[in-house]
């Protein structure tokens, strides 16, 4: 599982709280079937199922997916997540999205200067 489910104290040091990082990290955590420490496309498409997976995953890679190398690592993860709360969003309001999607949702497009 790696850094990505653990709370730790970097959580409070990137001005967040544990329970918002422990989220974020077992949502990467479910995606990474693998556990290989990145989540590719096949593994994304398979997290969303047969809800609009392909249209999920895709819109995820591109906000994520910085360096366009097709695979989202914990360091891209967190760093996304982190821009979303610099946008205005509370981690009220983005942890219920999480949540949402960790119940089969689909990928929200967050407005946070960047685009799916």
């Amino acid at each position: 599982m790696g850094d990505a489910g653990a709370a730790s104290n970097d959580a409070v040091a990137n001005g967040s709280s544990a329970e918002f990082y422990k989220l974020t990290g077992a949502m990467f955590d479910n995606m990474d079937a693998d556990k290989s420490g990145t989540i590719d496309t096949a593994e994304a498409i398979a997290f969303w199922g047969k809800k609009f997976a392909k249209i999920n995953a895709k819109a995820m890679f591109n906000e994520v997916d910085t360096d366009g190398d097709g695979m989202v690592t914990i360091h891209e993860w967190r760093a996304f997540w982190k821009n979303v709360l610099t946008h205005g969003y509370t981690e009220a309001e983005v942890m219920e999205e999480i949540k949402s999607m960790l119940d089969g949702g689909s990928w929200v497009d967050w407005n946070d200067g960047r685009s799916t």
